[in-house]
């Protein structure tokens, strides 16, 4: 039977070479010419070569040779271990020995012989053949094995314990029926108890394996099989890393695992069939790849000449041929490191070297063998990025011939590699829905999906109808596998309800989870419930958003969950204003909630609220005109009327036209005067205006007023407009000449009608004329006097003879000081109670009218006169009389204009006046710097002259400095 029938595929992923000479290029390689090997042994890039005549030919990886022999009469069996050659043969006829060589030091051309162990029949108690020897990996123990089945094995330092002949341990006892030992492999295993050596014992009839503890055989297993009895000498290999002994016959290879041993009832090892009816002549393992060298006849075999030799290299765990070939000769297998090596009879070397990946995998593909490329691929490291290309390839292998389900477990192995939509678009058939379903499951797990596909997800489910699906995808799904949203929006275009209300509730998606009680289901109570279980601060939201819909459908329920859920919220932490879009077709609830949490919310959004319930106030009175009460209304409206809510609620009451609102507002802010006229003016109600001008005596109100009167062309009542004109005149509001200028404009008026006003203001002006020419008279004779007084105290000596202070009435003591006014004080004494530094405290507050005008002459030379003008001119009924009375002050008069220059010529550093408006200065160069009062005190003469603004005639014109900062006239401010 051949290995297509047994289901081995065969490839080609070696090929053959013929190793040339390294020393003659272009020549083969004839080192192992004539060499009949026997038995060999590898390690790393070395082998060892036996013949039965005892020599040995060492072979490196660089095809560099030497040999020698190893012993004289026969060599058995070589073992190597690392650096270290173990060897059993004869160098007599009659007994047998065990030579350990080092093979990196060389001594005589061979390497250098560390021991020689003699095996008599003392030790092994036997006198046969020592056909087997082996060690494990550190040289710890080492068996052998005889030509009669028995075994005996050393546990120890082999290199340098003494008594080694005596110390063999017998594992099994001659067994002729079994045949001679034909192989032996020695594995140690770590236990907690310390180091374990399993023994595996090869004949042509049967194997074994033997479990050692501190030297004593725990148990032997049998290792029997239908198709297994024992193995040639040359049909097996161990695996020392793996610890895997693998045998061969006619009809299957066997694995057997040292780790397995263990167990003393595990008797069986895995196996795999080969072809039938080969001679199996030798096995190599290498690199995972096990090379068989078989024999079969040519057709009808009548002579050795007639049979060929085949050899094989199997992949067993992938289950194919990788090379087969047939030789017309004889020829033996070789493991030279990883590569397998064939020795001719006549000499030629051959390796098998593997083709790169990417070749195996362009043939496998041509073949459509994608799970051998998967194998292959999965074995390299360096074809992990080529995995998600066969996986691909292997899908669209299998989608083409039309297994889908395979071909879907395929496509899960490409995600995120290839384009999910590529493969969704390929099973959106209905037929292939379940494939679908399982993709798409995958996608979600490895959180590689987006929220389409979640929508093809939740859509399949819902065309299957399988609940217990849904059911399972809304229990695992979470927000970092799937987009919530899109799955939720699928349920409930579905109308899959409960399970989309069960997802939003499981991922506390309020918003969803209504939407879908509210919208969907119309569960208005369990809305209302699931609202109630809500942080009030959340469920404000909701309100603002489903609060319309549960008010239409439960009014009262709602109407108390928002006032509870207002309620229980603290002042300042939100906007109450947010849920009046709730009420926007029910005024009356709308009025209901603002005036239950208007004194519950902060100011800023009490504002908001007043202004809302004013406008639904005003919709109220629009609505019910003719049956509203307006006194009922004006009391319910006028407490929210405030300064910052006047403004927008006029607003609307010319919106909505609601004169008693607008005339209430306008009433009473100052502000709004000529909106007020606008409106009487509108509502033609003059009596209302003139009773309104009256209350408010405003100027700029009554211009108005008088202008309106003047525009009217109807008859106006006489009465109304004598009273009018009476209030102006009594107040003195308007001046008379601007009243009449602006009803000489009327058409209608009489001049009967302002004659009265006339007459009346024509005798005032008469009685004032009278007593401003008294006025000026007076004015006159003082001016006489006080020009007489100036003189005396500019050209006469002046004796101050007081003896008492004028402040405590005690006697006078130096320092102190001394007005022309006759007064004198202490020093102390005057600086506690002048209010000025240059003026006498007695006569302060004795000036006259005349003199307290001159002070505030004075007082229009401050900054900002101008504007007090302007202000007093603009809000006076008689500007003639303010313009007046400045002129008469000295605003317009050159003197003031005189000190405005002397003032900036000091700003700008302009040199000074030498002369000095203080004659008392000693630096003056005027006579009247000498004169000096009896008292011989200082005095404040030009002060006094400063305050009467009078300069004797024949002096020189004194500039009189206004400037704070300049120096100082006081003669008490020095430290003279």
């Amino acid at each position: 039977m051949s290995q297509v029938e047994l289901g081995w595929r065969r490839f080609n992923f070696f090929d053959k070479f013929i190793i040339n000479d390294p020393e003659k290029p272009g020549e083969r390689f004839l080192g192992l010419k004539d060499v009949v090997v026997d038995c060999c042994a590898s390690v790393g890039d070395v082998v060892y070569l036996g013949e039965e005549k005892g020599a040995v030919f060492r072979v490196t990886k660089d095809f560099k040779e030497y040999f020698w022999r190893c012993f004289q009469h026969s060599l058995a069996h070589l073992k190597a271990v690392g650096a270290i050659l173990l060897s059993v043969g004869k160098d007599e006829p009659t007994e047998s020995l065990i030579k350990i060589w080092n093979t990196d030091q060389l001594e005589k051309g061979s390497p250098l012989l560390m021991r020689t162990i003699r095996i008599g029949h003392a030790q092994a108690r036997t006198s046969t053949k020592c056909t087997m020897v082996t060690g494990d990996s550190n040289l710890r123990a080492v068996a052998i094995g005889f030509d009669d089945g028995t075994v005996a094995v050393y546990i120890g330092d082999i290199l340098k314990d003494r008594a080694v002949t005596s110390q063999w341990l017998r594992v099994r006892d001659s067994s002729p029926q079994d045949g001679p030992i034909t192989g032996l492999c020695l594995s140690t295993l770590s236990t907690t108890s310390g180091p374990m050596f399993v023994l595996f014992v090869l004949t042509p009839k049967i194997i074994q394996s033997h479990l050692i503890e501190n030297k004593t055989i725990m148990h032997t297993l049998r290792h029997n099989s239908p198709n297994m009895n024992g193995v040639d000498r040359m049909c097996w290999a161990f695996d020392e890393i793996r610890q895997e002994l693998v045998v061969a016959n006619r009809d299957m290879v066997f694995f057997f695992n040292a780790q397995q041993c263990l167990d003393p009832n595990n008797t069986q090892g895995k196996c795999h069939a080969l072809g039938r009816a080969h001679d199996t002549l030798q096995l190599v393992e290498a690199d995972g790849f096990i090379a068989l060298l078989t024999r079969q006849p040519a057709l009808i075999p009548t002579s050795e000449a007639e049979w060929m030799s085949l050899v094989s290299v199997y992949d067993v765990n992938n289950k194919y041929i990788g090379f087969s070939c047939s030789l017309p000769s004889a020829c033996t297998l070789i493991r030279l490191g990883s590569t397998i090596m064939i020795l001719s009879r006549d000499g030629t070397l051959s390796a098998l070297v593997p083709k790169h990946l990417n070749a195996k995998l362009e043939i496998l593909y041509r073949k459509n063998f994608y799970d051998v490329a998967l194998s292959l691929a999965k074995k390299c490291e360096e074809a992990v990025d080529k995995l998600p290309t066969i996986h691909a390839k292997y899908a669209d292998y299998l989608y083409s011939k039309g297994d889908f389900a395979n071909a879907i477990e395929q496509y899960k192995d490409t995600m995120g590699h290839l384009e999910p939509s590529y493969v969704i678009k390929r099973f959106l058939d209905a037929s292939k829905i379940q494939q679908l379903c399982a993709y798409l499951e995958t996608l979600h797990a490895k959180r590689l999906n987006n929220s389409h596909h979640t929508t093809i997800l939740i859509n399949c489910y819902a065309k299957m109808a399988d609940k217990s699906k849904i059911r399972k995808f809304v229990e695992q799904t979470t927000k970092e596998n799937c987009d919530l949203e899109a799955a939720i929006s699928v349920l409930r275009s579905s109308s899959l309800y409960e399970p989309a209300s069960l997802l939003a509730l499981k991922h506390q998606m309020h918003g969803h989870h209504l939407r879908i009680l509210i919208d969907d289901q119309r569960k208005y109570d369990r809305a209302i419930r699931y609202l109630q279980s809500l942080d009030p601060i959340i469920a404000v939201d909701y309100l603002e958003e489903y609060g319309r819909s549960l008010l239409e459908a439960q009014p009262e329920e709602t109407m108390k969950l928002i006032t509870k859920t207002v309620a229980s919220i603290k002042e300042n932490d939100f906007d109450a204003s947010r849920l009046l879009k709730v009420f926007i077709v029910d005024s009356s609830k709308s009025t209901q909630f603002i005036e239950t949490i208007i004194d519950k919310v902060p100011p800023i959004c009490a504002l908001t609220l007043k202004q809302t319930i004013i406008e639904l106030r005003l919709r109220e009175y629009v609505r019910e005109k003719g049956n509203l009460q307006i006194d009922t209304f004006m009391s319910n409206v006028i407490p929210l009327i405030s300064d910052d809510t006047e403004d927008h609620a006029l607003q609307l009451a010319r919106i909505f036209d609601c004169p008693p609102l607008q005339r209430f507002i306008l009433e009473r802010s100052e502000k709004k005067s000529p909106d007020l006229i606008q409106f009487y003016i509108k509502q033609g109600k003059l009596k209302d205006l003139i009773e309104s001008c009256k209350k408010r005596k405003d100027r700029s109100l009554w211009l108005e007023t008088l202008v309106f009167i003047s525009q009217i062309r109807e008859p106006i009542e006489e009465r109304l407009l004598k009273e009018m004109l009476d209030e102006i005149s009594s107040e003195n509001l308007v001046h008379p000449l601007v009243v009449l200028e602006i009803l000489s404009r009327s058409e209608t008026l009489k001049v009967s009608t302002v004659r009265e006003y006339v007459i009346q203001w024509l005798q005032k002006q008469e009685k004032q004329i009278s007593e401003d020419k008294k006025a000026i008279v007076e004015s006159e004779k003082r001016m006489v006097e006080v020009q007489a007084e100036t003189e005396k105290l500019h050209f006469k000596v002046q004796t101050i003879q007081a003896a008492k202070c004028c402040a405590c009435a005690t006697a006078l003591q130096l320092p102190a000081i001394h007005f022309l006014c006759k007064h004198s004080f202490h020093v102390h004494c005057f600086e506690s109670y002048a209010e000025q530094a240059d003026a006498c405290p007695a006569c302060a507050a004795k000036y006259t009218p005349s003199e307290q005008r001159i002070a505030q002459t004075e007082k229009l030379m401050q900054k900002g006169a101008h504007a007090i003008f302007q202000n007093e001119l603009k809000n006076s009924s008689n500007g003639i009389s303010i313009v007046a009375d400045y002129v008469g002050r000295g605003l317009f008069s050159a003197t003031s204009n005189t000190a405005a220059s002397v003032r900036a010529s000091h700003s700008t550093d302009a040199p000074r006046n030498n002369y000095s408006t203080n004659p008392f200065d000693e630096d003056n160069g005027d006579e009247r710097s000498s004169n000096t009062t009896s008292s011989g005190g200082p005095t404040l003469l030009s002060r006094q002259i400063s305050r009467v603004g009078r300069v004797p005639s024949g002096t020189k014109p004194q500039t009189i400095s206004r400037n704070p900062f300049d120096e100082s006239t006081n003669p008490f401010d020095s430290d003279e």
